[in-house]
């Protein structure tokens, strides 16, 4: 093993001092064309202007032609329902059925609406007490998990909603 690694590190230097040597040689077609008496031709590393140079031009027109200001109409409305309150909004799994909401807030067995602050979707829903360990939570409203993700996507609970009638 000893004798192979020794001749192989020998041998690789001189392979590269040869193959080094044979490019010197070689003249490059610039140098060998200046060697003749004829002047090497000179190359330009630039890229040519492919769209051309042309004079910026303006369409003519006359002042009837440009457009005059309006004042568009502006529609004020009003919001669909009374808001009767305002919080935040999550979802859980264990709400009994779809469109029912779960809140402290409101008295239960009303048809509320339910808006998204952010984004404006709503949800009607029924409303049903929140159980007495959660009374501290009266501004939240709780909904089912798939009645939730048709007003805000799920990795945003809690979200600021309001609750109109």
């Amino acid at each position: 093993m000893g004798l192979v690694s020794v001749l192989t590190l020998g041998a690789l230097p001189a392979i590269w001092l040869v193959n080094r040597q044979d490019e010197r040689a070689t003249p490059d077609a610039a140098g060998a064309a200046a060697a003749d008496g004829v002047p090497a031709a000179t190359t330009s590393t630039t890229m040519p202007d492919v769209m051309g140079t042309v004079a910026p031009r303006f369409l003519n027109g006359t002042n009837d032609s440009v457009p005059q200001a309006t004042n568009p109409p502006v529609f004020v409305g009003e919001p669909d329902g009374t808001v009767i309150a305002d919080g935040t909004a999550t979802y859980r799994r264990d709400v009994s059925r779809p469109g029912v909401c779960l809140t402290n807030s409101v008295e239960a067995g009303q048809q509320v609406t339910v808006v998204n602050i952010d984004n404006g979707r709503s949800i009607a829903c029924t409303t049903e007490a929140r159980a007495e360990e959660e009374a501290a939570l009266a501004d939240e409203i709780v909904l089912l998990t798939q009645d939730f993700a048709q007003i805000a996507d799920l990795t945003d609970a809690p979200v600021n909603i309001e609750i109109r009638q």
